[in-house]
């Protein structure tokens, strides 16, 4: 699935420039909080990356697919130190509408996800415990491109992301801040 994505995203752009489209493509890196602050005691931050295309319906709207990925954190709990490992990564589809004054874009994103996610925690005492499923998330996000040449723009985005994921009898809270920063290409 991690190599599909990026291949996937490449084809839509280079299709969508093929047809004329008007429209970007993007990479942002950054870092990913969880708004469980147990999970987040546990786990901290960590770093994901953020490649996207988006093709325009107008001149202040389009339409996108983003796929993030990278945060996967391990860490050690409990009295025994059983290792804990999650993951999370997903897709999403998104709309974006910016609002131009000549070189800054500032720029409201909303769209549907789906998540995928990986839970597992070894024990030498006790049967292991393992959750690998998907979900459907949602993200909002706020952002600013400052182009520095004509079809290229240095964008730095805040997003929320809200992701419930009920493995067996607990609901758990994986949504959480993200802070990105990247390049975007006009084509």
């Amino acid at each position: 699935m991690k190599r599909i994505a990026p291949a996937l995203l490449l084809l839509l752009a280079l299709a969508a420039s093929a047809w004329s489209f008007d429209g970007e493509i993007g990479l942002l890196y950054g870092f990913r909080t969880l708004k469980n602050s147990d999970l987040r005691g546990v786990f901290g931050t960590g770093n994901v990356a953020v490649p996207a295309v988006a093709v325009r319906v107008s001149r202040t709207a389009s339409l996108g697919l983003a796929y993030e990925a990278g945060y996967s954190r391990e860490a050690e709990i409990g009295l025994f130190g059983d290792l804990f490992s999650l993951s999370v990564s997903g897709f999403e589809i998104f709309y974006k509408q910016e609002w131009p004054l000549g070189r800054l874009t500032p720029y409201l994103k909303i769209g549907p996800g789906l998540a995928l996610y990986k839970i597992h925690i070894a024990s030498p005492f006790l049967t292991a415990y393992n959750v690998k499923g998907r979900d459907i998330s949602f993200q909002i996000a706020l952002g600013m491109s400052v182009r520095i040449v004509k079809r290229v723009a240095l964008t730095l985005e805040g997003k929320y992301g809200v992701l419930w994921i009920d493995p067996y009898d607990d609901r758990i809270d994986l949504g959480g801040f993200r802070l990105l920063g990247g390049l975007t290409f006009g084509f």
